[in-house]
Formats: structure tokens, C-alpha cells, sequence
């Protein structure tokens, strides 16, 4: 599911992405929370040719129709990572929805990775 939706934004196919991004989806990023329509405006303003997941960690309920993920996410506007970038990542958090046969994006977290402790 994650991976779909970076392929989407990786290959600027706005209306698979918009497709998979659920009807009262919100996101929260350092400047603060965003709508559904505010965030696809601020995701269609990404760019880039690389990306890169890992410690992916996955929960659902017992249902099966939630699926939250984490994870940290490298990206680059190249198609390699510049030595400027290399070790620089992003925390983030997901939660998907399903209703009947299809998943959705319902809310997303951003976080800094970089921050010192």
C-alpha cells in the first residue's frame, strides 16, 4: 500500500493517488495539519527519483480493516543519494482503511529523524 502510493507520487500519476487517499484523510507535518486536499496539493509539489524504506514495523486490529505502519523513509530528488543526503531520513506513520475490497490512506504522521536526542 505504502509502496503504491510513492510509485504514484515517484510517477506523478495523480489520480491513482488520489484514489488511494480516503475522503476525511488528515496528515500532520512539521507546519502543522493538513486536509485531505492539502495535502495532495502539497504532495503533488514533491519531487523525486529515489526512495528508500526501512524498519518497517506493521500492526492491524483484529478486524483486518485498519493497518498501521511505520517506518523511515529516505528520499532523493536524484536517482542515487548525494553524499549530503546518505543517512538523513524521515520518521513516518500511516494508517490504512479498508472499506469493502478496497484500502485507503486515512491519516499520516511526519516526523524529523534527523533530531538529536
Amino acid at each position: 500500500m505504502e509502496r503504491s502510493l510513492f510509485q504514484a507520487v515517484k510517477d506523478k500519476d495523480w489520480g491513482t493517488l488520489e484514489e488511494l487517499i480516503a475522503n476525511g484523510f488528515q496528515s500532520m507535518h512539521a507546519d502543522g495539519p493538513k486536509s485531505r486536499s492539502a495535502a495532495i496539493d502539497y504532495i503533488k509539489s514533491i519531487t523525486f527519483k529515489y526512495y528508500h524504506f526501512s524498519d518497517i514495523i506493521t500492526t492491524n486490529n483484529d478486524a483486518g480493516t485498519n493497518i498501521v505502519i511505520s517506518y523511515k523513509l529516505s528520499f532523493s530528488e536524484n536517482l542515487e543519494m548525494t553524499e549530503e543526503e546518505k543517512g538523513k531520513f524521515v520518521n513516518n506513520l500511516s494508517v490504512w482503511q479498508k472499506t469493502g475490497d478496497k484500502w485507503q490512506w486515512i491519516s499520516h504522521s511526519v516526523f524529523d529523524g534527523n533530531v538529536s536526542k
